[in-house]
């Protein structure tokens, strides 16, 4: 895991942070609304060429209480998790390249699910990662679709036989305790059994 203080954001990013937070603040809500519902800022709500989306789901789940915002960038797919204080990543190149996303080359593959040139275009496809990083950022992107398929279409995430793994995050251990593909993106993303994973995701 890395995580960074958000004091400590070079000022584009805590400025790109605070915008799309607070928008998401001030939408309305029905009242039986789930958390794990992504909403994605309008063009000119955050600095020009950034597309997010973004959901709120740790206040009701943590034990701190804490507002826990999701943020995906639909150029990358790189993924946050932020609260008041704090920006986390499973991946130091996710942390970096969702505040900078050329970081993420143009072929990888990830990439090529938000880069459809006419929303809604295309055809469902599969996201297939080979790297830990790619895991991680394919699993938040089909999260993403199924409350926006709107960006580039549906898309479905397909594991590799062999997986990549990490000591420190071993998706080959979650993908194999978590058979259903349904709830597998959600599984890769937050935790080794059900217990771990907020409902709206799992």
């Amino acid at each position: 895991m890395t995580e960074t203080r958000r004091d400590r954001l070079d000022p584009a990013g805590g400025d790109l942070l605070r915008a799309a937070v607070a928008w998401h603040r001030a939408q309305p809500r029905r009242a039986a609304e789930l958390d794990g519902v992504f909403r994605v800022p309008p063009d000119g709500v955050l600095r020009p060429g950034r597309r997010l989306a973004l959901t709120e789901y740790g206040a009701r789940w943590y034990d701190e209480g804490v507002d826990v915002y999701m943020l995906v960038d639909l150029e990358t797919g790189a993924v946050i998790r932020a609260t008041d204080y704090q920006v986390t990543a499973h991946w130091p190149e996710d942390l970096r390249a969702f505040f900078t996303p050329d970081l993420i080359p143009a072929d990888d593959p990830v990439r090529a699910w938000p880069a459809g040139s006419v929303p809604g275009s295309r055809d469902p496809g599969e996201l297939v990662p080979v790297r830990p990083d790619q895991v991680e950022r394919a699993a938040a992107v089909v999260l993403v679709a199924r409350h926006r398929p709107d960006p580039a279409g549906p898309v479905r995430l397909r594991l590799p036989e062999r997986l990549p793994h990490s000591s420190a995050y071993p998706y080959a251990d979650r993908a194999a305790a978590q058979p259903d593909p349904e709830l597998l993106p959600g599984t890769l993303l937050f935790g080794d059994g059900p217990a771990d994973v907020p409902a709206a995701f799992g």
